[in-house]
């Protein structure tokens, strides 16, 4: 079983069905994003980022349980120990559900501070609210699903995830546009991702049921399985709440300190920035699970897997970031238009170079969660927090949105920093792949800042050129190993 999920065939179909859940998603994100900012308005376009933050981002407030599922039944299966998963499940749901309906309050109570706090025009603050507490509904189902799917990320099942989450993901990105025929209001957008929301739970439920016979019959919860969830989740809590907290808090920053109309022209380069997220998470997403099995059952597969992702994550981004740096303003321009483009553009080429950057902290997060030791992750992003937000205050007070952006670089810089150090400190053997991580970060910092120097568009595309040369000559080996490593299991 273990040496079945270890294998190159199951890693391969899984990065397949994990890379087609993430990349039709973006494709839609970027059709969609023009025409909702023409039919919705810059404002109340602003508004929707935060919906589909609050929606988005909601599980990651679940005390780290739908992680710690995920890393406990991973540790078991590496095991051998998996018979009787389901009181595991049902004491991970039971305390996810009790959030989901706290949670849900919270947002209820709080809608009219969260509108007025983030600078809403007066009249669009009414529908705000209503929009706000309709999703206040929907918070216990996205706090159960983090259960149902941090089983199926153990068992390697991303197909079953990406069949279910893939409709989830259009109806998010691409609803919006089929409300506009019935109204722009924001709160036929929130009743539309309301009822998707409960039908994907429902879906989740039946085929876990399916795949593991008496994983869904309802239990009571377990006080020792709870401990084991809790123990594992607690450290995984101050990240959940304190890393999604340093990533989104600056649009919320800069709707209260430069209204909402500078909250589009940030989080439209942001969101698509953002969304180069996809290429590490298509393979840490799935080798968070393989690394947590391999990490107790064969170590030396856990370095090679750690290595290949560092170097693979590195160079490819790289590649993909510099296309923003290079271009930011006329690829915004062709996008949007040029007067947005001027707007947003300083904003693109600040967060292209910050997206690389924190790549190189991806592989390190993802193995000491891995590993068990999610309580490092939180005590640097707790050293990391008060100092972030003044610089974030300071730096859009003083700058706008260009110097918020500025400020998240170099949150990532020192992030970066620190995780590749931590995950030596954990494993020494990893010691030469971060002594190399780190070499790349001060070179590439380099390169980025000379490129963003070019001026002329034939020494802008030949920079280009030359990068997306070396990446493909590096990663081409890697992709002949991967279909080596498939055919030989």
């Amino acid at each position: 079983m273990t040496q079945d999920l270890l294998s190159a065939r199951v890693l391969k179909r899984s990065l397949a069905w994990n890379a087609v859940g993430t990349l039709l998603p973006l494709v839609a994100a970027v059709l969609a994003v023009p025409l909702l900012i023409k039919g919705l308005g810059t404002d109340r376009f602003g508004l929707l980022t935060i919906v589909w933050a609050l929606v988005g981002y909601a599980s990651l407030f679940d005390l780290g349980l739908g992680r710690a599922l995920t890393l406990i039944v991973a540790e078991r299966l590496g095991r051998e120990d998996d018979q009787d998963l389901n009181p595991l499940l049902w004491t991970a749901l039971w305390w996810l559900l009790g959030l989901g309906c706290l949670a849900s309050l919270v947002l209820w109570v709080s809608a009219p501070y969260l509108v007025s706090g983030l600078g809403t025009p007066p009249a669009l603050a009414p529908e705000a609210v209503v929009a706000f507490r309709v999703l206040a509904f929907g918070l216990p189902m996205v706090f159960v699903t983090s259960a149902l799917t941090g089983v199926l990320m153990a068992l390697q099942r991303f197909d079953v995830m990406t069949m279910v989450r893939l409709p989830l993901s259009l109806v998010t990105t691409l609803g919006p546009l089929l409300t506009l025929l019935i109204s722009p209001s924001l709160v036929w957008i929130s009743v539309l991702m309301l009822g998707a929301r409960g039908l994907a739970v429902l879906v989740f439920a039946w085929r876990l049921g399916l795949l593991r016979r008496g994983l869904m019959r309802p239990a009571r919860p377990e006080a020792a399985l709870s401990r084991l969830l809790l123990g594992h989740g607690g450290w995984m809590t101050i990240t959940n709440v304190v890393g999604p907290l340093m990533t989104y808090l600056d649009r919320f920053l800069v709707g209260a300190l430069l209204g909402t109309a500078a909250v589009a022209w940030y989080v439209t380069p942001y969101e698509v920035l953002g969304k180069l997220n996809f290429i590490p998470g298509i393979l840490l997403g799935v080798l968070f699970p393989a690394l947590a099995t391999a990490y107790v059952s064969d170590p030396e597969r856990a370095r090679a897997l750690y290595a290949d992702a560092a170097t693979v994550l590195r160079h490819a981004l790289f590649a993909v970031c510099l296309v923003f740096v290079l271009f930011a303003e006329d690829l915004l321009a062709a996008w949007i238009d040029g007067d947005f483009a001027q707007q947003a553009a300083p904003v693109a080429r600040w967060l292209a170079v910050g997206v690389w950057v924190n790549v190189l902290a991806h592989t390190p997060f993802t193995f000491l969660q891995g590993a068990g030791r999610a309580d490092l992750i939180a005590k640097a992003h707790l050293a990391e927090l008060l100092p972030y937000l003044a610089l974030l205050a300071w730096w859009t007070q003083v700058w706008g949105i260009a110097g918020t952006a500025a400020a998240w670089v170099a949150r990532v810089l020192v992030d970066t920093l620190l995780m590749n150090l931590l995950a030596r400190h954990v494993h020494a053997p990893l010691a030469p792949q971060v002594r190399v991580d780190s070499l790349w970060l001060l070179v590439g910092l380099a390169a980025l800042a000379g490129c963003a120097m070019l001026e002329s568009a034939p020494a802008r595309l030949a920079a280009l050129a030359l990068a997306w040369a070396y990446a493909g000559w590096v990663l081409w080996p890697y992709l002949r190993r991967l279909v080596h490593r498939e055919r030989a299991s």
